[in-house]
């Protein structure tokens, strides 16, 4: 199977992917055993979201002219809990899911961006773009997602758009202060943007990078080559001094 989404437990116990098949897997990856499988989309699955607490996990429905919906799941009992229709005019069906830090919000894409209440079951207006890689600002104010060549930041509270950066795939510092994005088509390169004022702070070059991240205290950034020979590189993010090459057995990393 073909991996398009993987998901750490926010407790750090477990791991849930999905892909071209039709399920969602939930690993416990300490003991090497698989905890659950989700069976109920009826085409792949490119993304997929845990609940802040943990509780629930959420899961895209695409690939599927049958099935164009988001599924909320409850694995600690395999049970499907609540199910969003998705535009029927959407072609692709969902692309991205992401839980707001609170909880009670989790932001999609197909035809544009929804805003589902998961308590109550009810989707707010809908704003923006088709958009892949959502993801919420630390203090849940504002969501990025990305379009093949630039990178969206809204905020979804009064559904403008903030800033339009070059980019497809991003992620926030831990502080919520920086982003930093990159697309497999913009030549390479690592845009590092404080967004506070939107200005470009950084920038680092890695051929075709295809996935970005940061460490957990803000110090370092991790990007991916999809070359032949493909390589993680890790770079001090205040300086874009690369420290680190680690190579890569095979394949595309996605």
């Amino acid at each position: 199977m073909l991996i398009w989404a993987v998901a750490w437990h926010p407790a750090g116990a477990q791991l849930a992917f999905a892909g071209w098949g039709k399920s969602v897997y939930i690993w416990e990856p300490a003991a090497g055993d698989q905890a659950v499988t989700l069976r109920g989309h009826l085409g792949g699955v490119p993304s997929v979201s845990w609940s802040p607490d943990g509780n629930y996990l959420a899961s895209a429905g695409a690939f599927s002219s049958e099935d164009r919906t988001v599924k909320i799941w409850e694995p600690a009992t395999g049970s499907l809990v609540q199910t969003f229709q998705g535009d029927p005019t959407s072609l692709g069906g969902f692309i991205s899911v992401a839980w707001h830090p609170e909880g009670r919000l989790l932001a999609t894409s197909d035809t544009a961006i929804k805003l589902w209440d998961v308590e109550a079951g009810k989707v707010w207006p809908t704003f923006g773009y088709p958009a892949a890689g959502l993801a919420w600002s630390r203090n849940g104010r504002y969501l990025v997602g990305g379009t093949g060549l630039l990178v969206y930041v809204w905020e979804p509270e009064t559904m403008r758009l903030i800033w339009s950066l070059t980019g497809e795939r991003a992620a926030w510092s831990p502080d919520g202060r920086y982003l930093a994005a990159t697309s497999y088509y913009t030549q390479g390169v690592l845009r590092v943007y404080d967004m506070e004022t939107g200005q470009l702070v950084q920038t680092m070059e890695h051929s075709w990078i295809n996935a970005v991240a940061w460490s957990p205290d803000g110090r370092y950034l991790a990007t991916a080559g999809a070359t032949a020979g493909p390589d993680i590189r890790i770079w001090v993010a205040e300086t874009a001094q690369l420290i680190q090459t680690l190579p890569m057995p095979y394949g595309r990393i996605a």
